[in-house]
Parts: C-alpha cells; sequence; structure tokens
C-alpha cells in the first residue's frame, strides 16, 4: 500500500501540470495578436519619423512591396545616407542586412543600448525567447528591438539617441 501512494501523487501532480498546460494555451488563443506585417509597418513609420525628427530625409519605399519584403529605412541627410532595419531576434537576416550596406559604409546592430559589430545572437536569442515564454505565460514583456544600422561615411552617428528609437518601436510592437 505503501508503494501505491507516491504512484498516486504522480499521476495526480502529472494530471494537474497537463490541465494547467492546457488552461494556459487556450487563454494564449484567446487573445488576438497584431498581425506581424501591421506591427513591421507601423516600426517602419516609427523609423521613419525618428529619422526625419533627427534631420534626415527618409526615401519612400518601393511601390507594393511590404514591410516584410522590405524590412529598412533608408534615410539622406547633407551626403550622409543611413539605413535602420529591424533585425530578427533568432540572428537569421543578419547576413541579407549586411549585404545591403555598401562596402566601406559604417554597420553595426543597436540592442539593449549598446552597438556591437555583429549581431550578439546569444543574448538577442535569450532576450527573444525568454519574451516568448513570458507571454504564453499570459505576461506582456517589454519589447527590447535589434537594429541593423548602415551608415555612408559622411554620417556622424555618435550623438543619434537610438534608445529613443527602441522606446518608440517597442509602443508599437505591444
Amino acid at each position: 500500500m505503501f508503494a501505491l501512494a507516491p504512484s498516486l501523487v504522480l499521476r495526480l501532480a502529472a494530471g494537474g501540470l497537463l490541465v494547467l498546460t492546457l488552461l494556459l494555451k487556450v487563454l494564449a488563443a484567446m487573445t488576438h495578436p497584431v498581425p506581424k506585417e501591421m506591427i513591421a509597418e507601423r516600426a517602419k513609420a516609427q523609423m521613419a519619423a525618428f529619422l526625419a525628427r533627427h534631420g534626415m530625409q527618409p526615401i519612400p519605399a518601393n511601390p507594393g512591396s511590404n514591410a516584410l519584403e522590405e524590412p529598412f529605412v533608408v534615410a539622406l541627410s547633407n551626403g550622409c545616407r543611413l539605413f535602420v532595419a529591424e533585425a530578427g531576434f533568432e540572428g537569421w537576416y543578419r547576413d541579407f542586412l549586411r549585404n545591403l550596406v555598401p562596402l566601406g559604409d559604417e554597420y553595426f546592430f543597436w540592442f539593449q543600448g549598446r552597438n556591437y559589430r555583429e549581431q550578439p545572437i546569444w543574448r538577442t536569442r535569450l532576450s527573444g525567447y525568454w519574451r516568448a515564454l513570458l507571454r504564453e505565460l499570459g505576461f506582456k514583456p517589454h519589447f527590447e528591438p535589434i537594429f541593423a544600422v548602415g551608415a555612408s561615411p559622411g554620417c556622424d552617428l555618435s550623438a543619434m539617441p537610438w534608445q529613443e528609437l527602441a522606446d518608440g518601436v517597442a509602443a508599437v510592437a505591444q
């Protein structure tokens, strides 16, 4: 009889966990997420507005393209050509984005208040997966965007307040 008690406790615990996970999945399915394309369009609009506020002239996107096909903004100002894109936390697009920037231009990733020569994959993945887990559990974690930035040699990026851009994009992605 003593041997059955731990077995019964384990079965009840496993059953309770099963019910809890199913409940969490049902609750997560009841939320109405904003489509990725709409979020990408809003993020591009934030990037363009940010660049315009800081003296840059955003170049209109190709007609008929959407923000998922063309996830970047290009802007010009006094011999400076600036390219800004929101990079995925997984790092899948880092080489694609790098190839969009001409050789000789400055190129870096901006994440959590710091510039990186290469995308800090482990940091961005950890942040992205942690955020996804918290969302699945019903929390609304703060979104931390990753930006790929390319700039021609005539650009002075030292005074650009990237955190302002991150806060604006995070607000539309919530």
